[in-house]
């Protein structure tokens, strides 16, 4: 689901994301800005490595900040060796954990600190935990493929909304579940037919509740509707929900 909050309810820590990462990074943006028109491209990457060998993407790109405007943010992007680039809250300025912070606070959830992984054309994407109740939405709008017992479910809710032309834009998809059995849990959101996604996985030792909600930076090239899935497994079931997003 496409969301952009307003309001004064961001409080602190939306205040101290823009005074951080508004200010430090202007002149960043108008060359983000400029290249990307140049390439085509909505954000900018840079090669690093350390002493060590780790190597690792600098990722610029203009985003929302949740305000009506946008703020350059500075990602550090690892490659999965699968075509994928991992995205890790601990390794993240601390710019950057503010705003991820404050995305995860849009929506009244918390930081997800495990990997996120960017795949296709995602311009970013990160996921937070403990997203508010939207029980009553999501099963009247998910495909399941099995019917929940009351300790044993999982539901998806795919992005919907509409988003600018041209203009990087968030999309959410979220995905409750809960397992009475160990396992494994996964999510994954696409937009644009997989054009951009992301995923995340968590492993459990025993019986789990939880939930993912998965946040990915698309942009659109032409006007008209996107495709939007989000899917989810635990074990045994998995769920699947579809939408679109309107460039306009």
């Amino acid at each position: 689901m496409f969301y952009i909050f307003f309001g004064s309810w961001m409080g602190t820590i939306l205040m101290n994301t823009k005074r951080i990462i508004g200010g430090v990074w202007m002149a960043a943006l108008a060359l983000a800005s400029a290249s990307a028109h140049a390439s085509d491209r909505s954000y900018t990457d840079h090669e690093l490595a350390s002493r060590d060998g780790k190597k690792w993407i600098t990722r610029t790109a203009a985003l929302t900040d949740f305000d009506g405007g946008q703020v350059v943010v500075e990602l550090r992007l690892f490659e999965d060796g699968k075509g994928g680039l991992v995205y890790r809250y601990d390794d993240q300025t601390e710019a950057t954990k503010l705003y991820h912070q404050a995305s995860c606070e849009e929506t009244g959830a918390e930081v997800r600190r495990g990997d996120t992984v960017l795949g296709g054309e995602s311009v970013a994407a990160w996921s937070c935990v403990g997203a508010a109740d939207k029980q009553a939405e999501l099963e009247k709008s998910t495909e399941r493929t099995d019917a929940p017992r009351a300790a044993y479910y999982v539901h998806a809710l795919a992005p919907s909304g509409s988003a600018p032309l041209g203009v990087n834009f968030h999309s959410v998809g979220i995905a409750r579940y809960q397992s009475s059995i160990a396992g494994e849990s996964n999510g994954n959101v696409s937009i644009d037919n997989g054009r951009c996604t992301a995923s995340a996985v968590d492993h459990h030792t025993g019986p789990f509740v939880g939930s993912y909600e998965l946040k990915v930076v698309c942009i659109g090239t032409q006007r008209g509707l996107l495709n939007t899935s989000m899917s989810a497994c635990i074990p045994r079931v998995c769920s699947k929900d579809v939408g679109a997003v309107d460039v306009i």
